[in-house]
């Protein structure tokens, strides 16, 4: 039987352009270029509670910055600053009332000319809702079931792979879902040479002794982590407390052994990030 993901747990307003709007009347028309060719681009933030009752984003300064580059390779001109942009993530929490939630600024190509080669005007939308765990509660305190799957990464010589773009996505959809079918939690791509890529929603961490490794930023599919210096930090600090890395291992064919590493607690990144990597707004 298929896991089927939870709903979204709804806000109460969008930050579209510069405006906040109703969540249900957030809306673009059906001749979205993006829509059809799968030319925009995204981040996806978290926003964590304080004990002092406030929230802290993690990393939005490198966030926003990688939202940029990747415009910047997609040949997209943001009509706004990483400022601006900043500044409507933190607006559209304090709109809604939140001190945590998961945000997602998004710059795509609106409607006007169709074809691939139609430039139309670029606009920008910051949506946040609550999101618990990525492969849930009991993903954390069970582990999760991995495969490797019978599809491969994308080539960064056939798409910009470094940006962050949703056309991207189809590969690890496609991916997901098949793991699911066959009833494992999450899938692991190799790349065109048999080595281990990413997963589908998720980079891959692998402990070696004392020295944690991740995948090249060069060879990802979907851009260059913003947070992958902190989760090569946690999972040397998860091993020096337990004594062993926490990881869940999958073996494929030879060379193709990998170790996931398995996604932190909510309260475990809450206690690891440096103040020098929050961006603090009032509720």
């Amino acid at each position: 039987m298929v896991k089927k993901p939870e709903p979204i747990r709804k806000a109460d307003v969008i930050w579209m352009d510069g405006n906040l709007v109703p969540w249900a009347d957030a809306k673009v028309h059906v001749l979205t270029h993006s829509l059809h060719y799968g030319v925009a681009v995204f981040e996806r933030i978290r926003a964590y509670p304080q004990p002092d009752g406030r929230g802290a984003i993690f990393r939005l300064r490198e966030h926003v910055r990688r939202l940029f580059e990747s415009a910047h390779i997609c040949l997209m001109e943001v009509p706004y600053t990483k400022e601006q942009v900043m500044e409507a993530c933190r607006e559209v929490l304090r709109a809604n009332k939140m001190n945590e939630g998961y945000l997602r600024p998004l710059a795509y190509h609106s409607d006007g000319a169709m074809g691939v080669g139609a430039v139309n005007p670029v606009k920008l939308t910051v949506a946040t809702w609550y999101w618990g765990a990525y492969l849930g509660e009991e993903g954390i305190k069970k582990g999760i079931r991995v495969k490797i799957s019978s599809y491969t990464r994308m080539h960064m010589n056939s798409d910009p792979t470094r940006a962050k773009v949703t056309g991207h996505y189809l590969n690890g959809v496609l991916a997901k879902r098949e793991a699911l079918v066959a009833g494992y939690d999450e899938a692991i791509l190799l790349d065109q040479q048999g080595f281990v890529g990413e997963a589908t929603g998720e980079n891959v961490f692998v402990a070696t002794g004392p020295s944690t490794r991740r995948r090249s930023p060069a060879g990802s599919s979907r851009g260059s982590p913003a947070t992958a210096s902190c989760g090569s930090r946690r999972t040397r600090a998860s091993r020096s407390r337990s004594g062993a890395s926490r990881a869940i291992t999958c073996t494929a064919r030879t060379r193709r052994s990998c170790v996931a590493r398995r996604q932190r607690s909510r309260r475990s990144a809450r206690s690891t990030t440096a103040a020098s990597e929050r961006e603090r707004w009032v509720p």
